[in-house]
């Protein structure tokens, strides 16, 4: 069977990359032999009829991670270049599995992957993340599971700029998973504080079973940084940790590390959290939050990590959150949590 296929959306920092991975066909009673997968990527909706010899299917979902938002000059310019508000960081997006759903082969099934949320420039909020949903189209659009996206991290005309909150399990679909971590906040600088203007990290993407970590806190203490306060996921990916980052190149702060999609195998891997230099890291085999060091590497681990914030500087977006995610899995011996994690 050819690979489906779909369209790449194009917008804000980089090109569109909702992924769905479909069917890792494990053989085993009941089920069809052999072994085959899809990936494919898409920022709409595509469908999927359930193979001859299919009769119960495991489902992951991980909602997009928040963008993180931009800064903007503001206030007393001390300095020449960089007095202004620090952004926020984008929320991580959950994550929600459903085990043995019973399904009948020509079932067609309605496939979601949460889009990453756009950084954006200061005076706007970061772009939310993407929700990931399966529905069974010949039931009633019965959702089988779905995964909320993390917020994008947010603008305010008071001194805080509200970080992201992660996408929630309370409203998602499954059997279990974990919450995306928290964005964590921007700031804005007081004359005491020169012209340091801090952003916040990307909160972690959620996990298998556990929350993501939240990200450190874009705040100073007499133009000093302080506690980044960044946390580690809990069998989900790390939270992000601010930076100190005084540059008028205005590079991102760090993001939250993402969740794997092949499940927490036999033991779980929670992500570290992110220091003042450093992303947060992702857990069960997700990849890392971009380290703030370049624009480029500055966006939410895959999958579901959410974007750093940007700091210093009114000319560039934040960073994007990492991209979610749909797996169908199905075969003797296979189901989530575990997934086909070794």
């Amino acid at each position: 069977m050819s690979p489906l296929s779909g369209s790449v959306g194009t917008g804000g920092n980089r090109t569109s990359e909702a992924v769905a991975f479909f069917g890792k066909m494990l053989g085993g009673n009941g089920s069809a032999t052999g072994s085959q997968s899809w990936e494919y990527n898409y920022v709409t909706s595509t469908t999927w009829t359930v193979p001859v010899g299919v009769t119960r299917i495991n489902v992951l979902c991980i909602g997009g991670g928040g963008g993180g938002s931009g800064s903007r000059t503001y206030g007393i310019d001390l300095f020449a270049e960089g007095n202004g508000n620090g952004g926020a960081g984008g929320g991580g997006g959950s994550l929600m599995y459903k085990t043995n759903y019973n399904v009948t082969p020509g079932d067609v099934l309605e496939i979601t992957a949460g889009k990453f949320g756009e950084g954006r420039l200061g005076s706007q909020n970061g772009e939310d993340g993407g929700d990931s949903i399966v529905k069974n189209e010949s039931h009633g659009d019965t959702i089988i599971c779905s995964a909320e996206g993390g917020e994008g991290g947010g603008y305010s005309s008071d001194s805080t700029w509200p970080g992201g909150t992660g996408g929630s399990t309370s409203q998602g679909v499954g059997d279990g998973g974990g919450n995306g971590g928290t964005g964590g906040n921007g700031y804005t600088p007081t004359i005491e504080d020169a012209a340091t203007a801090w952003g916040g990290g990307g909160g972690g993407a959620g996990g298998y079973s556990g929350n993501g970590g939240n990200g450190g806190q874009g705040v100073t203490s007499g133009g000093f940084y302080i506690s980044n306060s960044a946390t580690a996921g809990s069998g989900g990916g790390g939270g992000g940790g601010g930076k100190d980052e005084r540059s008028t190149e205005g590079y991102v702060i760090n993001s939250g590390g993402g969740v794997g999609k092949d499940g927490e195998g036999s033991s779980v891997e929670s992500g570290s959290a992110g220091s003042n230099d450093s992303a947060g890291e992702g857990g069960s085999e997700g990849a890392d939050g971009g380290d703030g060091s370049s624009l480029s590497s500055s966006y939410g681990g895959l999958y579901g990590g959410g974007g750093g914030a940007r700091s210093n500087h009114d000319s560039d977006d934040g960073g994007d959150g990492g991209e979610g995610a749909v797996i169908i899995i199905w075969g003797c011996g296979v189901s989530y949590p575990k997934g086909t994690a070794t």
